[in-house]
């Protein structure tokens, strides 16, 4: 049941709303005149899949001595095997980590073992044209016609980005796991017609929630539209998806109260809403504001 609010409570919802917006004036809130009120109410549905992809690719890094966890250890996992769990659910993250019994220590195959590779910046030639070049009397390349490399110091070579100059690689296959909270909102207003957005965010009621490895959907709700949505949402997830696996699925039905407010300022007539259980103001129609780019009316 929507318990109605007060005209006070209405007048002071749009003060506070006034108040927070730099472009508002404040003497309609202030004056404001109560014309009639209308309660209502608006339904938000919430659906979340939280789900799990996993993905190997050949990695390596430069061998520095560290252990290494190779064949010999084992049979390597698949990577479903593998033990990698979520910090906390309905949240996306993502992990990276080794494949067990899948490294191995090896020359580095760009630099062959050497550690260094050919400079790119001059082609191993140590140095580069001058870029500034003002003939015999150049200032930048005093005459030659060409400037030490800075990339390698004039060596014609560096340090290889492979292997960091360790001229060994220890190789593995890294898996990466990511968790994705993919969240679907449908939301029905009784009469109102506030933006969407404004109820998601609004506190309310709870007056449903549900939260299984799968759910199915709700068949009980007063409101049909309710259970339309969570049978339409619960089926677009199951096949946008369905490459991922599912973990957790949770529902929620929340019932956010709106009441509109005829108002009236100076022969001007503007609507106020006034939603959630915070009591918070909406009116797009405000008689007494200027856009100057500091305030967002939403």
């Amino acid at each position: 049941r929507i318990k109605p609010i007060s005209q006070e409570y209405a007048k002071t919802a749009l003060v506070q709303l006034a108040s927070a917006n730099f472009c508002y004036g404040k003497r309609p809130a202030n004056e404001v005149v109560v014309q009639s009120m209308k309660p209502s109410a608006a339904y938000h549905y919430c659906l979340e899949s939280f789900c799990e992809v996993r993905s190997t690719a050949q990695a390596e890094i430069p061998f520095t001595g560290m252990s290494v966890d190779t064949s010999a250890n084992g049979q390597p996992p698949t990577p479903w095997e593998v033990q990698v769990f979520a910090k906390e659910k309905f949240k996306d993250e993502k992990k990276v980590c080794e494949v067990p019994h899948t490294a191995s220590v090896q020359n580095c195959r760009k630099c062959k073992g050497n550690g260094t590779e050919t400079c790119t910046a001059c082609q191993g030639k140590g140095q580069n044209p001058c870029s500034q070049c003002q003939g015999p009397q150049c200032p930048a390349c005093q005459g030659h016609g060409a400037k030490v490399c800075q990339t390698c110091a004039g060596k014609g070579v560096k340090t290889c980005d492979t292997c960091k100059g360790h001229k060994m690689v220890k190789s593995y296959i890294q898996l990466t796991v990511e968790w994705f909270n993919h969240v679907s909102h449908f939301v029905h207003q009784t009469q109102s017609s506030l933006p969407e957005q404004l109820v998601q965010s609004a506190p309310g009621q709870i007056v449903f929630k549900e939260e299984n490895p799968w759910v199915y959907p709700i068949q009980q709700c007063p409101e049909p539209t309710i259970n339309k949505a969570s049978l339409d949402l619960l089926t677009k997830h199951k096949d946008q998806f369905k490459n991922e696996r599912l973990l957790l699925q949770r529902q929620t039905v929340k019932i956010v109260p709106i009441t509109e407010v005829q108002c009236q300022w100076e022969g001007k007539e503007f609507t106020e809403y006034v939603y959630g259980t915070d009591n918070q103001a909406y009116c797009p129609d405000y008689p007494q504001k200027w856009c100057c780019g500091h305030c967002n009316i939403l």
